[in-house]
């Protein structure tokens, strides 16, 4: 009853009271981590998009908190149909800069995005890669 009445009606993940009941009782222990979380940007994305949005956001965070983080993984079924271990989402993000007569085509464009996609995605937790040269696409002679 304690738990609900401080917990958050948006996310129903525990209210100020609780956290600092919690953190109070970290400080008598010999030994332990706490998590602070912050949506990067939230500001922003909260103007463009409205609060509803924005509450979408924050509600499917804390799902992602109660149901996975704790765990570290999400257990989900692969491509195989087999259940698997998968890291926690993350994001991969590819920059192209866009100069006159850098790109001749479309199809430069989005070869040149894919790579840039797949740098990123060497790196480890969410990233971006800047190309900062256009990487040399060979095209096929037909």
């Amino acid at each position: 009853m304690s738990i609900a009445k401080y917990s958050s009606p948006l996310t129903g993940l525990p209210g100020n009271k609780l956290i600092n009941e919690e953190l109070l009782k970290a400080l008598s222990k010999e030994s332990c981590s706490v998590l602070y979380f912050d949506l990067d940007y939230f500001k922003a994305y909260n103007d463009q998009y409205g609060f509803e949005k924005g509450d979408q956001v924050i509600r499917l965070l804390a799902q992602i908190i109660q149901k996975n983080l704790l765990q570290g993984y999400l257990l989900s079924v692969n491509r195989k149909g087999e259940k698997e271990c998968f890291p926690l989402v993350s994001v991969s993000i590819a920059v192209l800069p866009i100069r006159k007569n850098r790109y001749q085509s479309l199809e430069a464009l989005t070869e040149a995005a894919a790579f840039g996609k797949k740098l990123a995605k060497n790196m480890s937790g969410s990233s971006y890669y800047t190309l900062t040269n256009a990487p040399e696409i060979h095209q096929k002679k037909g």
